[in-house]
């Protein structure tokens, strides 16, 4: 058996950058998050070979850290669509839509169905006109980090998110004094998650300045976090193909042949970032996740995607402002690594959002889910020439069907089921309909 050989991730150069090329904190913590993403690195492709190993498949790691003398491919670019195809394919697209928006304190939030490493927040009026929509690719994984280290900066942050001008720490870190003597990092860990994250799968985050209330900060769905993106492209870098070697599995076909628990083929993340993973292992070409590691937002659609009142003009470029993140430019091509997205109307235009229209539709934005039918999700990856990988040997397999996904009540969509359901009886019990605009606070 050919034993893990542990990547040197923790020595790699240049040090793993904060997300989106932030500088959210000096940099004797900034070291430390390198640690912390190497860890993910090297837990996940030390799982994936032990995973394959126990099913017989005893291959060589072709995943190397960033720096590698080898990646010599330039970025690539891992893509797929934020919209939640799995609940739209289990509960249809009108019902989807509905509970993609719903947010209330107690209960299940519609939030849980943002799946695709975009969640957001609709915001309305006092009259009920929406406003804006904020979005966010920003993980906890990352703020985690960033409230051990640096609570002063968290709160700031967040306050900005909120546009408020401070914020009482208690509303982030409970009841623990993030400033105090006997605090730690682990301490304001612990405090901030417990504030501020999903306590279970299909609970709502208490805090009011990462629930929708106030602000959205990072994504709180456990399947958006950085470990699961991570996982998931150490698990796709493996060199199968069909049985008849004329090419590789697709990323549904490996999922649905070799079973991962967190992985969906219904999903549009999951099987495109096996698919890529895999695409370029098979050409026997080293792989590397590229600095910095993180989740980003390629786009938000194309110009005259949302109009003016009009039906005809495109809204002004800066009505759809990125954020947390910066654009970077390699061999004449952009590559956004923004985290955030704010699509709002100038204040001096006498606009809203409620009042732009979906080109598609010719109907006005009615909620954050016309915005995420736009955008386009981005996870980077660095690749060497064909042919590079060490002890490189393709494995032939039959693929499974992969039926599944197409199926709606089949078991890749139970969850789906038990959350809508959960969801239906909450609303019973408070006596709303489906359509209530009760429905879309925050």
């Amino acid at each position: 058996m050919i034993e893990y050989s542990k990547v040197l991730f923790d020595h790699q150069e240049p040090r793993m950058a904060l997300p989106g090329y932030l500088n959210d904190v000096a940099p004797q913590h900034a070291v430390l998050w390198n640690g912390i993403v190497n860890g993910l690195l090297d837990k996940a492709v030390r799982d994936a070979h032990e995973n394959y190993a126990g099913q017989g498949f005893d291959l060589p790691v072709q995943i190397v850290a960033d720096g590698d003398s080898d990646l010599n491919a330039g970025l690539i670019q891992q893509t797929w669509p934020a919209y939640p195809q799995r609940y739209a394919t289990a509960l249809g697209t009108q019902n989807t839509d509905e509970f993609l928006c719903h947010r209330s304190d107690v209960g299940v939030q519609g939030r849980l169905g943002q799946e695709e490493y975009l969640e957001w927040r609709d915001v309305h009026d006092a009259d009920g006109r929406l406003l804006r929509v904020e979005m966010t690719t920003e993980t906890r994984d990352y703020w985690a980090f960033l409230a051990s280290v640096d609570p002063e900066q968290t709160l700031q942050l967040l306050a900005d998110f909120a546009r408020v001008d401070t914020i009482d720490p208690r509303d982030v870190f409970g009841t623990h004094d993030p400033f105090g003597i006997d605090s730690t990092p682990a301490l304001r860990k612990c405090a901030f998650l417990t504030e501020m994250a999903r306590s279970a799968y299909n609970q709502p985050v208490r805090g009011d300045f990462n629930n929708g209330s106030q602000a959205i900060a990072f994504m709180s769905n456990s399947a958006n976090s950085l470990a699961a993106t991570i996982n998931l492209f150490a698990h796709g870098a493996y060199p199968f193909g069909t049985t008849d070697g004329s090419r590789a599995l697709t990323g549904p076909e490996l999922i649905a042949t070799m079973p991962f628990g967190a992985a969906a083929d219904c999903r549009n993340s999951d099987p495109n970032i096996f698919g890529t993973a895999i695409s370029h292992a098979w050409d026997g070409r080293k792989l590397a996740l590229a600095n910095p590691a993180g989740i980003y937002i390629k786009n938000a659609g194309r110009t005259g995607d949302l109009l003016l009142p009009d039906k005809i003009t495109p809204v002004p470029a800066h009505w759809i402002k990125f954020s947390r993140g910066t654009q970077v430019v390699q061999n004449g091509i952009d590559f956004s690594f923004f985290q955030r997205l704010v699509v709002e109307p100038d204040p001096d235009s006498g606009l809203v959002l409620g009042d732009l229209i979906v080109a598609q539709t010719g109907q006005p934005v009615t909620s954050g889910v016309d915005i995420a039918r736009l955008v386009t999700i981005a996870l980077y990856m660095k690749t060497s020439k064909a042919n590079v990988s060490s002890d490189f040997e393709k494995v032939a397999l039959a693929p499974a069907r992969t039926a599944n996904r197409d199926n709606p009540k089949g078991r890749a969509y139970r969850d789906v089921h038990a959350v809508y359901g959960a969801f239906l009886e909450d609303q019973s019990a408070q006596g709303l309909s489906l359509s209530s605009r009760a429905m879309r606070g925050g």
